[in-house]
């Protein structure tokens, strides 16, 4: 990140300028400085660190020395075991070639030096500076880098808290030693913003029609995109014909305004169909019979905290998305689709196969059993204490 540093500081830009700031560890002094300012503030017991900034801990471990330093991830399991899908697939592994294996690590070279000189100084720079990182305090000796990480930066022997239930794993092998899982972890009185102003009222009228027997399909694919993105408007224009082929249902579709404005520009929307900038989203899946997501850990724990079915189209395939639609057609929560290809005659079918077969429903009940067993306040807290304490 030293380039974006580098520009944040406004300073001049460009490669040597990058080189001379990682040669300097100028970010690691930078973050040093704004988190202990922090830190030192509220003397902390215990500090949880997002393993997307997972490289804190190499800031923190040695001035900190008696505070308990924990890894906190939003994500289902960050690891790769063997025999079973990493969390960005969505598939078993054998099943179709792997993007990764396809893709091999470039290879510095001569040529690369003669060709790219300030690239080739700023990876071996890089190298140098993570060298020196972890070896302040002997840190690689007691938390190797972990060998079988996918995601993120990861170490070997740190406890990590996985905000996310055991049970929506591929299966409870792929659990480390130092890994403990949390559950659904649901802000139930959880108050959204920037709601869109005519949600409210009707609102209203959704429900009586849905106590009239109507089923409700809410379709949301949360901030990914932000403009009316031509294969997001695509693939809602398929989806629209496959509601029309539906019977008896209400829609209650969540998207930017840029995306309804090109919707009812380009076609006639149903009056079955209610489109909204933002709703309260626990709100709606409370009364809703089909939940449609782009398969986000957030989204696909309130659909299974609420018993929901799923049909599930991942967008970013980098992450968990591609994973987390795996895993919910693995256990019985829903379905899967893939975004861009999908036809309306097989959105069709996977809605009313949803909404017609109790399978899915059970099966998410089940979920939410296990979950208000396993994952209870005070078997929570006991966990919590043990690790702070241990």
């Amino acid at each position: 990140m030293e380039s974006q540093y580098i520009h944040e500081q406004k300073r001049k830009s460009g490669k040597w300028e990058t080189l001379k700031s990682v040669w300097k560890n100028e970010i690691y002094e930078f973050r040093k400085n704004e988190l202990c300012k922090i830190i030192d503030s509220i003397n902390p017991t215990v500090i949880f660190i997002d393993i997307f900034s997972s490289s804190d801990i190499l800031v923190l471990h040695e001035k900190y020395k008696n505070t308990k330093l924990l890894f906190i991830n939003p994500m289902l399991s960050t690891y790769r075991v063997d025999g079973f899908p990493t969390v960005e697939q969505g598939n078993w592994p054998g099943e179709v070639a792997d993007t990764a294996s396809r893709i091999q690590a470039e290879k510095i070279s001569i040529k690369s030096l003669v060709y790219k000189p300030f690239d080739y100084c700023i990876r071996k720079a890089m190298e140098r500076q993570f060298r020196q990182l972890i070896s302040i305090g002997a840190f690689s000796v007691k938390y190797p880098v972990a060998t079988d990480k996918t995601s993120a930066l990861l170490f070997d022997n740190i406890t990590e808290i996985l905000l996310a239930p055991l049970e929506l794993e591929i299966s409870p092998k792929v659990r480390k030693p130092n890994q403990h899982y949390f559950g659904l972890c649901i802000s139930s009185n959880r108050n959204d913003t920037e709601l869109d102003p005519s949600f409210d009222q009707k609102f209203e009228q959704i429900i009586v029609k849905k106590n009239a027997g109507k089923r409700l399909i809410y379709c949301t694919f949360g901030t990914f995109y932000q403009g009316s993105d031509r294969a997001l408007v695509e693939f809602l224009d398929k989806l629209l014909n496959a509601i029309k082929m539906l019977e008896n249902v209400e829609v209650i579709l969540s998207v930017n305004k840029f995306v309804i404005q090109t919707l009812k520009f380009q076609r006639n929307i149903p009056t079955n169909i209610h489109m909204f900038s933002r709703v309260p989203q626990l709100k709606v899946l409370r009364h809703s019979d089909l939940f449609v997501t782009h398969g986000g850990l957030g989204s696909i724990k309130e659909s299974i905290h609420f018993g929901i079915p799923m049909l599930v189209y991942p967008l970013d395939l980098r992450y968990d998305q591609n994973g987390n639609g795996f895993k919910v057609e693995h256990h019985g929560l829903g379905l899967r689709g893939v975004f861009q290809h999908e036809r309306s005659e097989d959105m069709k079918w996977k809605m009313q196969e949803l909404l017609a077969n109790p399978i899915y429903g059970n099966n998410i009940r089940q979920l939410q059993q296990k979950c208000s067993t396993n994952y209870s306040s005070d078997k929570l807290k006991d966990t919590l204490n043990q690790i702070v304490l241990n």
